[in-house]
């Protein structure tokens, strides 16, 4: 049901509903009004609900919050896909290379094994086998550290912005003490 504004002489405005038409009401200050018929009631400016008025209406702080968290949740996403994207080392596995080898070797005609035996394995003889070792292995612990760097200072901005959002959210207003003048 909508409720209208009627002016007082005093200055005030008295809410007056439909049911009240062709009726008097009483203002605050002792006044009699006549509230006037359905038909002239339309005329009278509406009177904003309890419920619109308890309504959280946007402003220039909740945007802000808002767009804090918006921002906190875009670097909080980008250092989660950085981190599943990371690049990973090859781990040696000595029995997945013994068969490739031999695989190898069963392809092998009797001159390429023999060329394989004089190049290869006979050094190998004499320095013995080194620890197999990916020779990107140390580029690619270095980009991973970078990138945990990376992520520990997404991470930490995105709870900044989250602090922030959340400082200007539950801030107390101030009141404009001229205002109340």
């Amino acid at each position: 049901m909508s409720t209208y504004l009627l002016t007082c002489q005093c200055g005030k405005s008295v809410p007056v509903e439909v049911g009240q038409a062709g009726g008097r009401v009483t203002c605050s200050c002792g006044a009699q009004l006549d509230v006037p018929t359905l038909r002239m009631l339309r005329h009278l400016p509406v009177a904003q609900s309890e419920a619109a008025k308890s309504q959280a209406s946007w402003d220039a702080r909740k945007g802000f919050a808002a767009a804090a968290l918006i921002v906190a949740g875009l670097l909080v996403a980008f250092a989660l896909w950085n981190r599943i994207n990371e690049p990973k080392v090859m781990e040696f596995d000595p029995a997945r290379q013994i068969d490739a080898a031999n695989k190898g070797l069963e392809k092998l005609t009797p001159a390429e094994s023999w060329h394989f035996w004089v190049h290869v394995y006979q050094p190998l003889a004499k320095s013995g086998f080194a620890v197999f070792e990916d020779p990107r292995s140390t580029a690619i612990q270095q980009d991973v550290a970078q990138r945990r760097v990376q992520q520990t200072t997404l991470l930490i901005i995105a709870a900044i912005c989250v602090a922030i959002a959340l400082t200007a959210a539950l801030w107390p207003r101030t009141t404009n003490p001229r205002a109340n003048r």
